[in-house]
């Protein structure tokens, strides 16, 4: 089920290629893929598609024999058994299907090197956890059956779409005739098929339970799924029977060092690239850092670790289950406050620029911590358990990584949490309040901001150090903007900009200046905010290797706004939200990004595009309550005041049907209606596709298959059918053909984007 593609793409190259590898994790159905693909293939092969089962077989050096049992072939007096079956293969056009090759990968890569120099018209299909390493070898990874994806308010039809639903519910009415996927149960069976990775066997392993337990008591049981997720078919594989019997199958085939890197590999609930796995696994002695590279090679070939969804390349995580397995091997093995350990001090040196004394210029100095969020909270949680000192600048670290995403509530909990624990004498703490300050400032609270960061600036002052004082100075002016005191906010702005000039720190320098030309707009000094921002962006492009960060965009957008120039707004504006294209898919939009949605607002209301407006004032009114943010007192008057005027060049009901367009747009579709200006009705045709939905319709259009498609865009192959497939649903198309034929009428296959209809 879901493999269609997968089978089609199979067949092609098994014409091509005479040895064809099906790796993937234990319970992904390479198996069932294998004799499948044999079963469709047969008619081209006369002399048949043989299967021979190794999952039985211990000793490698019996591998031939039973190869030759399954074909028929009686052994010869004095003649090795190998010769008497090349020999009698050599002639047929056949398919030999080695299954479950994992454990014999030695003796199973021999003989097929054998087999295939001494048999020219033979094919050989292999599945195993890892590739046999022959010459020739084509290996075709068999990942997680597509997943519903991140839609909000979910419906039995998009659920549908998905593989791994489907496999869920047919196996449920099997064990359960009278099971249906209701609305009351579709977000319960999508968390479920999510948390099991979409891995066909942990999936039918969960339906069978569905005779006792209601979808949703499945789920909530999952935490100790070893336990649940067990007595499998009667007829299953042993390895086959229960989760955790299938996941040891692969452990033990592991060296040591392998098994050990696998266990602390299971902190990173979050995924891992080189550098962060290397902190949580090398520790000198069983693990050494030298040898990461091929022991993360090693552990991805055995299928152990994989691609991270939707993630840059050189990425990877385990699958939760994995994971969750390693973490009892970790327990057990009486390791995980060692690999926490190691994975602290990697995090706090991420963490510098926020508790050290650097100075963040842009996200991309904040991007490799804030890609570890997820990692990050794990190890506070573990340092606020045990007691290690750096649960305080971790915390802040965190603080400022939420704070980024505008996810204040838990920021400010976490950070009060870890004040309260740690004395006033730690070197973290005006880091820390200095966070707190700014996220409480962002919900509103204003009282507790300037209490915390009045605290914060007066341990920076005694400090004696200058940039941790910039830091406490900046958040400062940060809680006065919250506050409407605009004059306070540009004196401690002004003070930043003071202190740093002398220290010949450029990079610093320029970001006090667009600090103090913010500061100044919030001010209506529109003719100081100029003369700042014209200083500090040739300083800033001249000495840092990033482009221009969102945030100044912003600002030198809302500049052109004051001056009553909108066409130049926009355009500073939609150069700043393009950098928010990629993640849109992902619903994650930064406190940055809104308040560039409200200034586009104020520019196409300046624009007298009143629909546009209050469309988009509609989606940014929606993320700021989604996540309780407070604006500016200016930045909300000027906004109020663009909406006011756009309301008032439409009819009551028209300006409220342009409020009920933008509330339903999902978060890409409203980035892309922001950044390209392109209004689809809803009644007129498909929902418009994000940047990297119509990239891949391209592609699909010029011919590249999946796994080549995969390779041009660097995500995993199962990322690219979950796109395909909701593209396909959002454009109501069946099949990849139609979608070639769509792409090319209405994108151009290979167009560029101006090429939009």
């Amino acid at each position: 089920m879901g493999r269609d593609t997968e089978l089609a793409e199979l067949q092609a190259l098994l014409t091509r290629h005479r040895l064809v590898t099906l790796t993937g994790p234990g319970g992904a159905g390479k198996t069932r893929l294998a004799v499948e693909l044999g079963l469709r293939v047969q008619p081209r092969f006369p002399d048949g598609v043989w299967l021979v089962e190794l999952a039985a077989l211990t000793d490698g050096a019996l591998l031939v024999q039973s190869v030759a049992d399954c074909l028929g072939i009686s052994e010869e007096v004095g003649r090795p058994i190998l010769d008497t079956v090349t020999d009698t293969l050599a002639p047929h056009r056949a398919v030999l299907l080695l299954d479950n090759c994992e454990h014999l990968v030695l003796p199973a890569a021999r003989l097929t090197e054998a087999l295939l120099s001494r048999c020219p018209h033979l094919r050989v299909l292999t599945t195993s956890r890892e590739p046999l390493d022959v010459p020739g070898e084509t290996v075709v990874r068999v990942g997680e059956l597509p997943l519903p994806g991140s839609r909000q308010n979910l419906t039995r039809t998009h659920l549908l779409t998905s593989a791994a639903v489907r496999l869920f519910v047919e196996r449920a009415r099997a064990a359960a005739p009278d099971f249906q996927l209701t609305d009351e149960n579709v977000d319960d069976v999508a968390a479920l098929c999510t948390r099991l990775d979409g891995i066909p066997l942990a999936i039918e392993l969960a339906a069978r339970r569905v005779r006792l337990l209601t979808v949703a008591e499945i789920n909530s049981r999952l935490d100790d799924r070893f336990r649940l997720l067990t007595r499998g078919s009667r007829t299953a594989a042993d390895r086959h029977r229960d989760l955790r019997t299938t996941i040891e199958w692969s452990h033990d085939l592991l060296e040591a060092h392998e098994q050990a890197a696998m266990r602390r590999l299971s902190v990173l609930v979050g995924g891992f690239g080189l550098s962060t796995a290397t902190a949580a696994c090398a520790d000198g002695r069983t693990v050494l850092a030298e040898d990461m590279i091929d022991l993360l090679a090693d552990l991805e070939a055995r299928s152990l670790i994989v691609p991270q969804r939707a993630s840059a390349a050189n990425r990877f995580r385990q699958l939760e289950s994995i994971r969750m397995y390693g973490r009892e091997r970790l327990d057990t093995a009486d390791e995980t406050d060692a690999t926490f350990d190691r994975l602290a001090s990697h995090l706090l040196r991420l963490a510098e620029p926020i508790v050290g004394d650097d100075m963040l210029h842009c996200y991309e100095e904040l991007e490799p911590l804030d890609t570890e969020r997820a990692n990050l909270t794990a190890t506070v949680d573990w340092a606020a358990r045990v007691g290690d000192s750096r649960h305080l600048p971790l915390a802040a670290a965190l603080g400022r990584c939420w704070r980024h995403h505008g996810q204040a509530a838990e920021g400010r909990a976490l950070l009060r949490t870890a004040l309260e624990s740690t004395g006033p004498a730690h070197p973290a703490r005006a880091a820390a309040l200095e966070q707190a300050a700014a996220l409480a400032a962002g919900q509103g609270d204003h009282p507790e901001a300037m209490a915390l960061v009045t605290e914060a600036t007066r341990i920076a002052l005694g400090s004696g150090h200058p940039i941790p004082l910039v830091r406490a100075l900046s958040t400062l002016a940060r809680v006065h903007l919250s506050c409407d005191r605009n004059a306070d906010a540009y004196a401690a702005s002004a003070r930043c900009l003071e202190i740093v000039e002398p220290l010949g720190r450029p990079l610093d320098t320029a970001v006090c200046l667009h600090n103090l030309a913010w500061t100044a707009l919030q001010c209506g000094n529109t003719d100081r905010a100029g003369e700042l921002m014209e200083s500090c962006l040739p300083l800033y492009r001249r000495h840092s290797p990033h482009p221009l960060p969102p945030e100044w965009l912003h600002t030198a957008g809302a500049h052109a706004l004051a001056r009553e120039d909108a066409k130049t707004a926009e355009q500073h504006l939609r150069q700043g939200l393009r950098a928010y294209l990629v993640s849109a898919d992902s619903g994650i939009l930064p406190v940055t990004g809104v308040l560039t949605l409200e200034s586009l607002a104020v520019a196409a209301s300046q624009r007298e595009q009143p629909r546009r407006a209050l469309r988009l004032g509609a989606v940014a009114s929606a993320l700021r309550r989604a996540r309780r943010l407070h604006s500016d007192p200016a930045t909300e008057r000027e906004l109020r005041q663009a909406l006011a005027e756009a309301r008032a060049r439409l009819s009551p009901a028209g300006a409220r049907e342009a409020e009920r367009e933008g509330r339903a747009l999902s978060l890409p579709q409203a980035l892309d209606y922001a950044v390209h200006d392109v209004w689809q009705e809803r009644g007129d045709g498909p929902l418009p596709l994000t940047d990297r939905e119509r990239e891949i319709a391209r592609l699909v259009a010029v011919g590249l298959t999946n796994r080549e498609l995969a390779q041009r865009i660097h995500v995993s192959q199962r990322t690219v059918e979950s796109h395909l497939e909701n593209i396909r649903a959002r454009l109501d198309l069946r099949s990849r053909a139609q979608l070639a034929a769509w792409a090319t009428r209405h994108l151009g296959a290979g167009a560029p984007d101006s090429a939009r209809g």
